[in-house]
């Protein structure tokens, strides 16, 4: 029975949200699409050529062809967009779901539902709605703006630029930049109720944890995807590793 009636609450702070800064956050996540893009069909290197340490795999996800002729640069470059996607949707989540609590933490606002006859997993799971429907729409707006482009590239502008993409890369430019950004979105609510800090820009990078966590698997994914398989297991220990450290340092209160 809480599920229902946390649902207006949902929508109330989504609407608030959205007011405050939704249409620069609307506006940015287009451009981050329209960029992605315009970068992976348009930006050509000298060398139409990929190195031997690349998996071979990888150029059978995509196509990009220019006047007949298969252009690898760029196919690798289409095929390696969810990754590049997936960061920027989560770099969104980041900043988008620190403004669906911020004000209620600074404003009391909070302290005045957690004395209501609301119970926490109510209030908890309106804030997560809010941060899930925001950061779900952008990553929407993103994708949209990513798809439009290269049809607009392909089929409207006289560049003889051709692009086929398969099921699989489909389905993973869907679930991949889709599933970090709720996980990015989630990590930050938590970490803005448990750890306030995480609303303070002047922390940086080191001093939140939860932003960390929120986009590790994000920023893991970039060499996971180029590097050989035999070097990924060091690769995840190196970033484990480091991904502590840095936690371990934004704990320790400065001078």
């Amino acid at each position: 029975m809480s599920a229902p009636r946390s649902v207006p609450l949902t929508l109330t702070m989504t609407w608030r949200a959205w007011q405050q800064q939704g249409a620069g956050i609307a506006l940015l996540a287009v451009a981050a699409g329209i960029m992605l893009g315009a970068g992976t069909l348009l930006l050509q290197g000298g060398v139409n050529g990929l190195p031997a340490e690349l998996p071979a795999s990888i150029l059978t996800l995509a196509q990009v062809t220019q006047r007949g002729e298969v252009v690898q640069v760029n196919t690798f470059m289409v095929a390696f967009s969810p990754v590049l996607l997936t960061l920027l949707c989560a770099l969104l989540a980041t900043i988008i779901t620190p403004s669906v609590v911020s004000e209620d933490l600074r404003g009391g606002l909070l302290e005045v539902l957690l004395s209501t006859p609301l119970a926490k997993a109510q209030i908890f799971s309106a804030y997560l709605g809010a941060a899930l429907l925001l950061t779900g729409l952008c990553w929407g707006l993103c994708s949209l703006a990513l798809l439009l482009t290269w049809a607009a590239l392909t089929h409207l502008l006289p560049l003889g630029l051709g692009l086929s993409l398969s099921p699989t890369l489909a389905w993973i430019l869907t679930a991949l930049p889709l599933s970090m950004t709720l996980w990015s979105a989630a990590v930050m609510l938590g970490g803005a109720l448990l750890y306030p800090r995480t609303l303070d820009g002047s922390a940086g990078v080191g001093g939140s944890p939860a932003r960390l966590l929120a986009l590790a698997p994000s920023v893991l994914l970039m060499p996971a995807m180029v590097l050989a398989s035999q070097h990924l297991g060091p690769l995840l220990l190196g970033g484990l590793v480091g991904l502590a450290a840095l936690s371990i340092a934004g704990d320790v209160p400065g001078d």
